[in-house]
């Protein structure tokens, strides 16, 4: 379990390629899985009623809608083939056994520092990589580029990412794109400041240098996204410190930021020039990401409005946009660019129904600990939280594995309120 979480950061590095993409952290814990099953299955048993009924009904619901729809296929690309909703059921399968495993084998917020300190070393590790990285690429320097997966478009090495800051090329890390990288790290460096919070001596330190490099890693990819989801989460965490430790001014001032940050996100999507001072890149740039991101969304609403209730079924929506833009025999598969678009493509308002109440249960076990216990760690465990949730609904078309790690965190450190007697 600890190798794996160290190893998430090589998203597209150091792996290997069987039409689809096999990480190290997959195979690390898939392993953890099976030689701790029984720990799997305690912590089952131990999540929150609410956590545990979303995620069986997210599962179930995702083979149901896959077992009974006619899939679709693309023939121009053996990711887009007939083993494509095996491979995304048996992801959905690991980040559930995921986010079991981790209560079982840890409870309460102290007990996990073992697994904090490993995603903090990994995420130090390949934050200073991308800080190399954004120099690297200007000056041509060694190890300007490590990745090694092909992408969907089966293309090895990522293309020109676009200038950002200072005008250079904008780093990607060992993600395949800045906007994967940023949003990695937006998750990362609230975990590595609760670390930090609970370490001694040379651990902290190290653990406050890793914090600073995943900051420095977020903002040398110059992910508008990344930001953005970082800003909201951090006005979040801050409400929700302040209600805790009963400061009603303070509360109102960041509940009421919060609130503005939240209305003033879709206008970031309308206009998304206004973000140019901020992430260093030209507003045509900016722009034009955001029309292919508003156009793909578009098609995506289409599709869903044709099956609204159940979708097409798992991993269905990459393959039924690209028949629609591309043909039959689309070289690529495109993206439904976010999480809650490949949703409600895939197994419909059901599916996204029960992706809203997991997420709302984490959500809700996370703000009781920031209220009822305000500190550093329970206000970087919601920071880090808001961060994952709001980079997985405009980042990737499945949950990343980071998220499902972060989910089991959030179980985990309520552990100790659902199985311990209160006074």
């Amino acid at each position: 379990m600890l190798a794996g979480a160290a190893a998430l950061p090589l998203q597209n590095t150091a792996t290997f390629d069987i039409g689809f993409t096999v990480r190290l952290s997959h195979l690390l814990f898939g392993a953890a899985l099976v030689v701790g099953l029984p720990f799997a299955l305690r912590g089952f048993r131990l999540l929150p009623p609410w956590v545990r009924w979303s995620a069986v009904g997210l599962l179930a619901t995702y083979v149901v809608v896959t077992a009974t729809s006619d899939l679709a296929t693309v023939a121009g690309t053996p990711r887009g083939g007939s083993v494509r909703a095996a491979v995304y059921l048996a992801d959905l399968l690991l980040g559930v056994a995921l986010l079991c495993i981790v209560p079982g084998l840890w409870r309460g917020l102290r007990a996990l520092q073992p697994l904090l300190l490993a995603v903090t070393f990994g995420a130090g590790v390949a934050a200073l990589y991308a800080l190399w990285q954004w120099p690297a690429q200007h000056y041509g320097l060694p190890l300007a580029d490590v990745l090694t997966t092909r992408d969907s478009n089966a293309i090895t090495e990522a293309g020109a990412q676009g200038s950002g800051l200072l005008g250079w090329e904008r780093a990607r890390g060992t993600f395949l794109e800045p906007h994967f990288l940023g949003a990695f790290m937006s998750g990362a460096a609230p975990l590595a400041v609760l670390a930090a919070a609970q370490a001694r001596g040379v651990v902290r330190v190290l653990c406050l240098v890793a914090a600073a490099a995943t900051l420095g890693a977020l903002l040398v990819s110059s992910s508008a996204p990344a930001y953005a989801g970082l800003g909201i989460a951090a006005i979040v965490a801050a409400a929700a410190w302040a209600i805790g430790s009963g400061r009603p001014r303070l509360a109102a001032i960041a509940a009421g930021g919060a609130f503005a940050a939240l209305l003033a996100a879709p206008t970031l999507v309308a206009a998304p020039e206004i973000l140019t001072a901020v992430t260093g890149r030209d507003a045509v740039t900016l722009t034009a990401t955001a029309d292919f991101r508003k156009q793909t969304w578009n098609r995506v609403l289409d599709l869903w409005a044709v099956q609204p209730a159940g979708g097409y079924g798992a991993g269905q929506s990459s393959v039924q946009l690209s028949l629609v833009t591309q043909g039959p025999t689309a070289p690529g598969l495109n993206s439904a660019q976010g999480l809650w678009a490949s949703s409600l493509v895939d197994v419909g308002l059901v599916g996204f129904g029960f992706w809203v109440a997991l997420f709302g249960a984490a959500l809700a076990l996370t703000l009781r600990s920031a209220w009822s216990r305000p500190s550093l760690e329970t206000s970087m465990l919601l920071l880090a939280l808001v961060a994952g949730i709001c980079s997985a609904l405009v980042a990737t078309d499945r949950l990343d594995l980071r998220i499902w790690l972060l989910l089991g965190l959030v179980a985990a450190a309520d552990a100790t309120r659902t199985t311990t007697p209160t006074r």
